[in-house]
């Protein structure tokens, strides 16, 4: 009788803790998802500035019946609009205007960071269509010296595109799939131990 009432106030006492073990090992997974995530994002992507790498996280929510594990980005100090569209990829598109203004040479910095918020932000661009007005490039003069003009040259600042199209980069599911392999086995594990059977 005294072995079945220990093993029944361990059932009791292990009914207490489970939820917080399983909120525990829920967090770990996550913190090894967001980990990975990153290092995905870093690997797959052309990193400049890392707000999106920043902006991925983990979370863990319960209600009391159930736990829910979640992986994100875009969201935190900068709203990272791209994030999705990093992730599961399409076609980007301008909301205004005819042209995404992609930045290009002199307009970066010598990190790949574009320099400028918008095209409107540089002085002196000059417009060039090419293949029928479909594409374009805005370029800047450079006046020459003297009266033959020695020296004077154009530079692109910016290619003009209708449209890019985005290969998802999968940082965030991959992350969370390898993060979470062999989570049900761990937390069998654990529940094992503290029931002690």
């Amino acid at each position: 009788m005294t072995g079945l009432q220990g093993f029944s106030q361990r059932i009791r006492t292990a009914r207490e803790k489970i939820p917080g073990l399983i909120l525990a090992e829920l967090r770990a997974t996550g913190l090894r998802g967001e980990g990975l995530a990153k290092q995905y994002a870093t690997e797959r992507l052309k990193v400049r500035t890392g707000y999106l790498r920043r902006s991925i996280q983990s979370s863990v929510k319960s209600d009391g019946g159930t736990a829910e594990l979640a992986l994100r980005a875009g969201g935190g100090e900068r709203d990272v609009r791209y994030a999705a569209l990093q992730e599961y990829g399409g076609t980007n598109v301008p909301k205004t205007g005819k042209f995404l203004a992609i930045p290009v040479g002199p307009a970066l910095t010598a990190s790949g960071v574009p320099k400028y918020r918008s095209p409107r932000d540089v002085p002196g661009l000059r417009f060039i269509p090419i293949l029928g007005g479909k594409m374009g490039l805005l370029v800047k003069d450079y006046a020459g010296r003297g009266k033959s003009g020695r020296g004077a040259r154009s530079e692109v600042w910016f290619r003009l595109v209708r449209s890019v199209t985005v290969t998802g980069k999968h940082y965030l599911h991959d992350g969370f799939e390898e993060a979470r392999k062999g989570l049900e086995d761990r937390l069998h594990d654990r529940i094992t131990t503290l029931v002690g059977v």
